[in-house]
């Protein structure tokens, strides 16, 4: 197997299309030179590929983990939230304001108070965040696609390697 890496490879053949394009090599031996040395690369990019696969595969086990790591998580949360709620309910329910103990106390502790908006267009404009515009980008290449000129927006060609 070539120890070679793609990057390498890829000089490599650079080099020997100059250099054999230079010589008195005939045709068809410059064929076959390049030929094999095109096998390398691709053999190469397939293994590149395979490893790409295998890390996007990696890559979604992983979210996939960690987004039901998450759902169990809140489940979690959920559950702790309506225990402190009960406890709270039946500690009042009892006048409880206070219980000791070994490892721990337990109180009712007043809450700050929440500020609630009962109507937003009363609310003075000085205690309002202002909102930053964001542009809406789809619109925008849509527009450029379809020969609108937008002042402050192009697009941007790129390229990309795909793996099926």
């Amino acid at each position: 197997m070539n120890d070679l890496t793609m990057y390498e490879l890829s000089d490599e053949y650079r080099r020997a299309v100059h250099n054999l394009a230079m010589s008195d090599v005939p045709d068809d031996a410059i064929a076959d030179t390049l030929e094999g040395m095109q096998g390398a690369i691709e053999d190469k990019a397939r293994a590149i590929a395979a490893v790409m696969k295998n890390l996007d595969h990696t890559a979604k086990g992983k979210r996939e983990a960690g987004a039901c790591m998450v759902v169990s998580a809140q489940a979690i949360e959920s559950r702790r939230e309506a225990l402190r709620q009960s406890l709270r309910i039946n500690m009042e329910r009892c006048g409880l304001t206070r219980i000791p103990g070994d490892e721990f106390d337990i109180s009712i502790k007043k809450n700050r108070g929440r500020v609630i908006i009962d109507d937003l267009d009363k609310v003075p404009a000085y205690f309002l965040n202002p909102q930053p515009s964001t542009p809406d980008k789809q619109s925008i290449y849509f527009s450029l696609i379809n020969g609108v000129a937008i002042p402050g927006a192009h697009i941007e060609e790129s390229t990309r390697v795909e793996v099926r």
